[in-house]
């Protein structure tokens, strides 16, 4: 009623104009020194700051509390991810314990001799050639025509004819291969007439590591295979040829810079094992690998025949041995057997003695399969330095055969006596067979539908640690926030601490004014 403006709260002003207020209030008639205008000014200045700072600081202390738990969330779901990914680790590690367990299975119904035969493919040959072709293929049964008419039948474990590519051969020779990689020990043989295509399945085109299409020989992926495949790592490598019943260093320094040095077979380790004293290189890299497969094939004895232009005059022996297990392969490249009359070689003394001593090679080799196969006392393994030189491996090792044939009639002699071989071979009741045949279908199954399952459980431990890994990052990136709303609000802390020593020095002053009145 006296038209004067509503007076701020007692509580933000300075004690003096407080007390004159409350006077006033009460009638009293006391006189109070009035402060001046500045002082009120900068009360209502301070108060106004006062409001700010606790607002400023409650909305700190709410978004601290919000990103608190926010933060407790995120570490929730980070426990519980890393739960879930430990737990996809564990059944991760219990598939592939049955996948081993299967692999395992598998590998042990692989017989200890398997037989197979390729068949050239008619487009692989030169196209002057327009022979008729004389072998026809009935499952696992191989008939062959020859030029009288008369028909011979054989059987092998598998027939892979001109349809069959260089990768599906690769595929079919590869739990060989993968059972070296386990420290098992595996040989495979390529046998076969001149000119047939062995050298072509083990190391694929000549003078390239990778053929037409663009896959290697056997070699090549078994390699790759020890080394970058899973397990894999160094392996030591050597390259030793059978030149007319000599050994040979592919991969040794050459003699007078000709032909490669010759090794002897007379030394013999405690087990009985002959001891050769050739190179061997390690290898950490498949390019490496490579490199030395093309060196040693490079050195080996070739000569023109009126078979081939570029015939193998030798036996070649590839060994591979990882560095971190027990495991080794055997890759044996043979020399095609000779009808000497076909080949020219009888009119040559050189291709002659050629062809004799890679015939009585391949005739010791049979035997000692035989031998083998049927658990005989006594194996003859001195008949022939082939044999000596396969002696560690064939003793221990799973067998594959390849045996090469031409599908024309007038290569029907030397297909006819190149399946007659496989046959010898593969002659031998390993007892089981049966028992192989009727479980392999269901253990390739279960082994296929583990596989699958791996796959599935692999792809979702890469989800699970891509969201954990999302979860630990958004949690570190709170925990930053957290720091900076904390700093923020020490900051705020420290400021207003400032204005209320501030203030208590203005009220210190105004309670001096009256004094100095007085």
């Amino acid at each position: 009623g006296s038209g004067f403006e509503a007076p701020p709260p007692a509580s933000v002003l300075a004690p003096p104009l407080a007390m004159a207020l409350a006077a006033l209030a009460d009638g009293s008639q006391a006189v109070v020194a009035a402060p001046e205008p500045s002082d009120v000014a900068e009360n209502r200045l301070v108060a106004q700051m006062a409001v700010a700072l606790a607002t400023r600081g409650a909305e700190l202390r709410w978004r601290l509390w919000s990103a608190q738990l926010e933060a407790a969330s995120a570490r929730s779901e980070a426990a519980r991810l890393e739960y879930q990914v430990s737990a996809q680790a564990r059944e991760l590690d219990d598939l592939r314990h049955q996948h081993a367990a299967l692999g395992q299975q598998v590998r042990e119904f692989i017989p200890p001799v398997s037989v197979m035969c390729r068949i050239r493919p008619v487009e692989s040959y030169p196209k002057a050639m327009s022979d008729k072709t004389a072998v026809t293929v009935d499952c696992q049964e191989i008939t062959v025509e020859d030029s009288a008419g008369r028909s011979r039948k054989f059987c092998s474990d598998r027939v892979l004819d001109g349809g069959v590519c260089q990768a599906d051969v690769i595929g079919i020779a590869a739990p060989w291969v993968e059972s070296v990689s386990r420290g098992e020990a595996a040989c495979v043989l390529a046998y076969g007439a001149t000119g047939s295509g062995k050298t072509y399945t083990l190391h694929g085109a000549h003078g390239s590591a990778e053929c037409a299409g663009g896959v290697g020989g056997i070699a090549h992926h078994a390699l790759r295979r020890l080394i970058e495949g899973p397990g894999g790592g160094a392996v030591r490598l050597s390259i030793v040829e059978v030149y007319c019943d000599q050994l040979r260093d592919l991969l040794g320094v050459p003699v007078d810079g000709a032909a490669p040095p010759p090794l002897q077979c007379s030394r013999r380790d405690p087990q009985g094992r002959m001891v050769l004293d050739c190179a061997e290189v390690e290898v950490t890299g498949f390019a490496a690998a490579e490199e030395v497969l093309e060196r040693g094939y490079a050195a080996r004895a070739m000569d023109a025949t009126l078979c081939n232009e570029r015939s193998s005059r030798s036996h070649v022996v590839l060994t591979a041995r990882p560095v971190a297990g027990p495991g080794q392969l055997a890759l044996v490249d043979l020399a095609g057997s000779e009808n000497i009359s076909r080949s020219g070689a009888d009119d040559c003394g050189k291709l002659l003695r050629e062809a004799k001593a890679i015939n009585r090679s391949l005739t010791a080799l049979a035997d000692v399969v035989e031998a083998l196969a049927k658990r005989q006392g006594f194996v003859p393994y001195r008949n022939s330095k082939l044999t000596l030189l396969l002696e560690e491996i064939l003793g221990q090792a799973k067998i594959l055969l390849l045996a090469h044939v031409s599908p024309f009639a007038a290569d029907a002699p030397n297909t006819a006596h190149t399946l007659q071989f496989a046959g010898r071979v593969r002659s031998v009741d390993f007892g089981a067979q049966m028992l192989r045949k009727d479980q392999e279908q269901r253990l390739k199954s279960e082994h296929q539908r583990a596989l699958e399952s791996n796959r599935r459980l692999e792809a979702q431990l890469d989800q699970a640690r891509k969201e954990a890994a999302d979860t630990e990052r958004e949690r570190r990136e709170q925990k930053q926030q957290l720091a900076r709303l904390s700093e923020q609000l020490r900051e705020q802390q420290r400021e207003l601490s400032k204005e209320k020593e501030l203030r208590s020095r203005l009220e210190a002053a105004g309670r001096g004014a009256p004094a100095q009145g007085a």
